[in-house]
């Protein structure tokens, strides 16, 4: 026998409706049911990037972690960073090292007391050399290397917004709406806003 239920979940209501059952009767639904209906259900992961986390790092569950934190340090919305024995200073991993240099420091160098991993865009570097900032820190053993885009917009300099000519633009405004480095559209001009990177009437 066909019957088909429809459960509206909302204000701790719940409405059945049957279209099939000709005596008018409803199947019975319980608690197993009702958890059958919410495992089907997706996952939603938090999304978590350097446009949504600009001031700190994203874990792997999508979260995004903003304030120090020695196991979940890290700024830009890069990947964070478990400290270990070391603290998390200015958004950064560090350790005390006097005399910090090459023979001490397998990342780079904070200040002449302060080694840092080296992995993260703002305190780049490997080999005991002395930090710098970059748009992008390429890891490699023991450190990172600054590995910047080419000039311009494009999709390696704004893979998340649009192209305002060369400068890349969020995405998500009326008037320069688009994503992927795809020309920004004024929505506003075409009578619309920006929902979700994209124009809608």
């Amino acid at each position: 026998m066909r019957w088909a239920l429809l459960l509206v979940l909302g204000c701790g209501d719940r409405t059945f409706l049957n279209d099939a059952f000709p005596d008018g009767s409803l199947p019975p639904l319980t608690d197993a049911t009702v958890d059958a209906i919410a495992d089907d259900s997706p996952t939603l992961v938090p999304k978590c990037d350097p446009i949504l986390c600009p001031h700190g790092c994203c874990q792997a569950n999508g979260t995004c972690v903003t304030t120090s934190n020695n196991h979940a340090c890290g700024t830009g919305g890069e990947a964070c960073e478990d400290c270990g024995s070391g603290t998390c200073a200015k958004q950064t991993c560090v350790r005390p090292q006097p005399n910090c240099g090459p023979s001490n420091c397998t990342g780079c160098c904070l200040s002449s007391v302060e080694c840092a991993t080296g992995i993260h865009h703002t305190f780049c570097g490997h080999g005991g050399e002395a930090c710098m900032g970059c748009t992008a820190c390429v890891p490699v053993n023991g450190g990172g290397v600054c590995n910047d885009p080419p000039p311009g917009c494009n999709s390696a300099t704004c893979p998340i917004g649009c192209c305002d000519g060369n400068v890349c633009k969020p995405g998500w405004h009326d008037d320069a709406c688009g994503s992927q480095a795809g020309a920004c559209v004024n929505c506003t001009a075409r009578g619309g806003w920006c929902n979700a990177w994209m124009c809608t009437k």
